[in-house]
């Protein structure tokens, strides 16, 4: 079926070029040893990676490149030893860790057991933590996140031992590489690097590929900068404008005449030079000028179009960082107070950032934790999204009193350690009544604030 499905999607994409050229193209000959095509190439679109393209590529990805990743594994029972330094997790961080990714949730190993651990040491912790020698975590996610926003697609180069374990991995630049189309079964054939007439051939298993969502090709990625393409190169012909505007001063703030009988250039000459001296630069604003003759003076200043002008370039600028889902209380602080500052950081981690981390959770999990020949490991990042502490606590206390959690897992909910003794694994009874000591005698609680108090103690 994938056989069919792959040849069926090469000719319909043979036929997409072929209009898009203007030539005829027969079968699946051409194909063959083509790279992928693309409305705009990667080098013109990271030639675009400046102004608003770059701020917001580069927010994205300092928060991507900040973030924890954490590796665990699941025990296949409770007294099942692990030889490595490790730490067990309660039922509650079980649930948490869960509750982060769609992936966690929908896998049969979290959903049919709670032995769950989080590995101290290991070789893909230490991978992650230096790939190569040159790079580190944070430049690796970082470098990762701003070239598939900014091109649609980044590469990594998985490099292994003679067993087939990941030793390091090498972030490629997108620009000098080419997918090249497979036949029947191969949706890749491989991947042609470099920029002379020899690239470099890596074989499909050897490239990692991190796209971004592309509806006109299954290929390759759909970069942000495409589509707000027409808005990123009328910000940039609007600020070649306003440099060439500024180098030529092409208008100036005001034009003064000379009406004497005796006016003539050279005098011209000389008054413009007295202004300069008098007026010229920011510390010499509100001058006093005296001449012997007669002057007329016009201010000029900028005209209804400009005006408009300069408005259309902010929704430019709005357009452009809504495309990245970025924010603009993220990148300046005008007209934003702690309120919306707060909400903006928040819609950014949970819309923007969170979606990227669970990306990468994903290709790690699926191609480079199974190299290591433990089906028990997967990893996964912290919660990045910023808590709504009083918006939590009061979640806690109503599924506290409401009998829906226990002591323990109402203290792990807000961080704090576990009880030592029997109390921390008792119920709330819906009505308020709690079995608060060993021999089982029912207590009412009195007040909401002796359940708080509970809670955080």
């Amino acid at each position: 079926m994938f056989k069919f499905f792959n040849k069926w999607n090469q000719k319909q994409l043979s036929k997409v070029n072929s209009d898009a050229m203007g030539t005829s193209v027969n079968g699946l000959s051409t194909l063959l040893n083509r790279s992928v095509d693309r409305r705009a190439t990667s080098q013109q679109l990271v030639n675009l990676w400046h102004s608003w393209v770059y701020i917001a590529a580069s927010r994205i990805g300092q928060r991507t490149g900040g973030a924890t990743l954490r590796l665990y594994a699941v025990q296949g029972a409770a007294d099942d030893t692990i030889l490595v330094p490790h730490k067990t997790l309660n039922s509650a961080e079980v649930k948490s860790l869960m509750d982060r990714s769609p992936r966690l949730k929908n896998d049969t190993r979290l959903r049919t057991t709670e032995n769950v651990v989080e590995i101290l040491d290991h070789p893909f912790i230490e991978l992650i933590k230096q790939p190569n020698p040159w790079t580190n975590q944070y430049e690796l996610f970082n470098e990762t996140t701003q070239f598939s926003e900014a091109t649609g697609d980044a590469y990594w180069f998985i490099n292994k031992d003679p067993a087939g374990r990941p030793i390091n991995i090498v972030l490629l630049r997108t620009q000098w590489m080419k997918p090249i189309i497979g036949t029947g079964d191969e949706w890749i054939r491989e991947y042609q690097y470099g920029r002379g007439a020899n690239p470099t051939i890596f074989q499909p298993e050897e490239i990692l590929h991190i796209r971004l969502p592309n509806l006109d090709n299954q290929y390759i990625g759909r970069s942000r900068t495409e589509g707000v393409m027409a808005s990123v190169q009328l910000n940039d012909e609007a600020k070649a404008y306003n440099l060439a505007l500024n180098r030529n001063n092409a208008i100036p703030s005001m034009i003064v005449s000379m009406t004497a009988p005796n006016a003539n250039e050279e005098n011209a000459i000389l008054l413009t030079s007295k202004l300069k001296k008098l007026a010229g630069g920011i510390m010499k604003q509100g001058g006093i000028l005296t001449h012997s003759s007669e002057l007329k003076i016009e201010r000029l200043s900028a005209n209804i179009k400009d005006m408009q002008y300069i408005e259309g370039l902010k929704f430019v600028r709005t357009e452009i960082l809504a495309a990245f889902g970025v924010p603009e209380g993220i990148i300046y602080a005008e007209n934003v107070n702690k309120s919306n500052a707060g909400e903006s950081n928040e819609n950014f981690e949970k819309f923007t950032v969170k979606p990227k981390l669970l990306t990468y959770e994903d290709k790690l999990n699926s191609e480079i934790l199974p190299l290591y020949g433990d089906d028990s490991l997967f990893c996964a990042y912290d919660e990045n999204v910023p808590r709504n502490e009083e918006m939590e606590l009061k979640k806690t206390d109503s599924m506290w009193t409401g009998g829906r959690i226990t002591r323990n897992e109402a203290r792990a909910r807000d961080g704090y350690p576990p009880l030592d003794g029997p109390e921390g694994d008792e119920f709330v009874i819906i009505g308020g009544q709690s079995l608060n000591n060993a021999n089982g005698e029912n207590e009412e609680t009195e007040n909401e604030d002796e359940i708080n108090e509970e809670i955080g103690a």
